[in-house]
């Protein structure tokens, strides 16, 4: 299994421009969620790809953004290993969250 390490100095700042691998699999995850309910979406992505576990009530809110999640379809080896890197790191995870929630909600309302 190969598997990813970012190094994520203290104090710094999330910048997706040094990260377009993580950028490239957040793209395709959101065109391949495109089609699902936007509820809770966000919510359902971040929580499964930081701590591979989803809330009941978004899970009943939104069961195929969920379902979807947790079929282990979706290239995320690098997504998740940004959020593994930078847990210790709150304002980088704050800013990380963030671009997710804005990349979805960007694209959910065109």
């Amino acid at each position: 299994m190969n598997t990813h390490h970012y190094i994520i100095k203290e104090g710094e700042r999330f910048n997706s421009t040094v990260c377009p691998m993580v950028v490239s699999q957040l793209a395709a995850l959101q065109e391949e969620l495109e089609p699902l309910p936007s509820v809770n979406k966000d919510d359902i992505v971040i929580s499964f790809l930081k701590e591979h576990c989803i809330k009941n009530e978004w899970i009943v809110s939104n069961p195929g953004v969920a379902k979807k999640m947790t079929s282990n379809t979706f290239a995320v080896s690098q997504i998740e290993a940004y959020f593994d890197s930078c847990k210790d790191n709150k304002l980088f995870l704050a800013g990380f969250e963030s671009f997710i929630r804005n990349h979805f909600t960007r694209h959910e309302s065109k």
